[in-house]
């Protein structure tokens, strides 16, 4: 599996993987993954939010329908 995995990377990204330097690091793979997903959330925040604003009187509310 391991070497199909290097044989197909080297095909699709033309990077040759040497087999020997490949080793498993949980602890480098929790930090990357949380990395990765806090980043994840931190893009896929909506920054156009609606502001809610009450509006007592009439010239007040048509302030704020002329004014975007």
């Amino acid at each position: 599996a391991r070497l199909q995995y290097i044989r197909q990377y080297e095909e699709r990204e033309g990077v040759k993987l040497e087999a020997e330097k490949i080793s498993k690091n949980p602890g480098r793979r929790q930090v990357a993954k949380l990395a990765l997903n806090s980043f994840w959330g931190r893009w896929g925040m909506n920054l156009n939010k609606g502001q809610l604003t009450y509006v007592h009187t009439v010239p007040d509310f048509n302030k704020m329908m002329a004014d975007p």
